[in-house]
């Protein structure tokens, strides 16, 4: 294991990393290294964690993400996280031949363009997806449908468009589920309430129509958050709502809803 976070170190990340045998934890967040990651990093075959979040890594350029060509060697990698840095350029295909074993995969908060891979529902025992705060655009891939193991799906900040996809509510497993400020278009899909386990749902801040669907309205596991603000939705607000008895928020705020406040609330 190598672990310096939350330190104040610079430069560039030592390629010499590769000599360390037996490393199988790497964990550089929280500094402020710069330039590009080694892109040998892949001859580490025991990593398991792989952590560079919140430094300035990259130059929002197209070769910024080569590093991750090598990674599929890790056969052990659990958890990569490069959030908060300046990667540009698109996603690799490639990024489907990472483990099958990883778990976390994190890469919000840079600038990385283009669409999401399809080839990333090869990543089947994904909990966690984060990669808001990018400039991704097209639409959400149906193969995510395939990550039944997902609980943590975050697509807020970027310029996705077409539908929320019903596809969505096979992973019965989220809690929590990001898709805000985006150029997604259409209904709510009434599917997403298969996820009994959500506690959270932001899908504010889109072009989303219609009226708010009975089953989402009433899942009583939304806990934190239901923030539906600042789309077009329009008719009355669900009966349902009084189901959502332990909701910290709801915020439905910016939109074309009319009719009476249901008594329930």
């Amino acid at each position: 294991k190598f672990g310096i976070h939350g330190n104040f170190f610079d430069g560039t990340i030592p390629v010499s990393f590769t000599n360390a045998s037996q490393l199988d934890i790497l964990d550089l967040s929280d500094n402020i290294f710069t330039g590009q990651v080694p892109k040998n990093l892949g001859e580490r075959q025991d990593l398991v964690w792989l952590n560079l979040e919140h430094n300035f890594l990259g130059s929002n350029a197209s070769e910024d993400l080569s590093f991750l060509i090598s990674l599929p060697n890790c056969s052990n990698l659990k958890i990569l996280g490069f959030d908060g840095n300046n990667f540009g350029g698109v996603l690799p295909n490639s990024i489907a031949n990472l483990s099958t074993n990883l778990r976390q995969l994190v890469l919000g908060s840079n600038q990385i363009l283009g669409k999401i891979p399809v080839e990333i529902g090869n990543l089947v025992n994904l909990y966690r997806l984060g990669m808001e705060f990018n400039l991704l655009s097209g639409p959400i891939p149906i193969s995510f449908g395939k990550l039944q193991k997902l609980q943590i799906l975050d697509l807020r900040g970027n310029m996705l468009s077409g539908q929320i996809m019903s596809i969505l509510g096979n992973i019965t497993q989220l809690s929590d589920l990001y898709l805000s400020d985006n150029q997604l278009e259409g209904t709510i899909t009434s599917s997403l309430g298969n996820c009994k386990n959500l506690h959270l749902l932001d899908i504010a801040q889109n072009k989303l129509v219609g009226t708010i669907p009975q089953q989402i309205i009433a899942l009583p596991s939304l806990s934190i958050i239901l923030n539906l603000s600042h789309n077009s939705l329009m008719g009355p607000l669900p009966v349902e709502i009084g189901k959502l008895k332990n909701i910290n928020a709801l915020d439905v705020s910016n939109n074309k809803l009319s009719g009476n406040i249901p008594g329930a609330i």
